[in-house]
């Protein structure tokens, strides 16, 4: 068993509870656990990519601002570690949703999605030029202070 097997399934289980959880410090920290286990166990995570990617489009519309914080990172995190996998899989749907966030009004939130939006330029993701020229104009466009 691999190191990733080992940690990611016990992560598995935490996830919905804690996903769930009336608690915002709970929701940031399983979104933080989805950003580390990203990084660190990338294998095991290919399985459940979808999953996870759901769990971080969902919590990016949260009421609080420290958890839809989180999803982005955790958004940013499983795009750089997955090798491309998340803008074949589900690049345009990510795509809307950090568009969805830089058109916010929290500038430290809008921030991290304005940086976020780098992977979406790979040369191996056609079909996502669509987006380009949106992404760039929330990228480009002047924070709101």
């Amino acid at each position: 068993m691999t190191t990733g097997e080992v940690i990611f399934h016990p992560f598995l289980e935490a996830l919905t509870p804690m996903l769930n959880s009336p608690i915002w410090q709970r929701r940031h920290a399983i979104l933080s656990a989805i950003a580390a286990v990203a990084e660190g166990c990338p294998d095991a995570v290919l399985d459940h990519l979808s999953e996870l990617k759901n769990v971080a489009v969902r919590c990016a519309r949260d009421d609080h601002p420290r958890v839809r914080y989180a999803a982005v990172y955790a958004i940013g995190q499983l795009c750089t570690d997955m090798d491309g996998a998340v803008q074949e899989e589900c690049g345009e749907e990510i795509l809307r949703t950090l568009i969805e966030v830089a058109r916010g009004r929290e500038p430290r939130y809008v921030s991290r999605a304005r940086r976020e939006h780098s992977w979406a330029d790979g040369p191996s993701v056609d079909r996502l030029q669509a987006f380009a020229g949106e992404i760039r104009f929330e990228v480009e466009r002047p924070e709101i202070h």
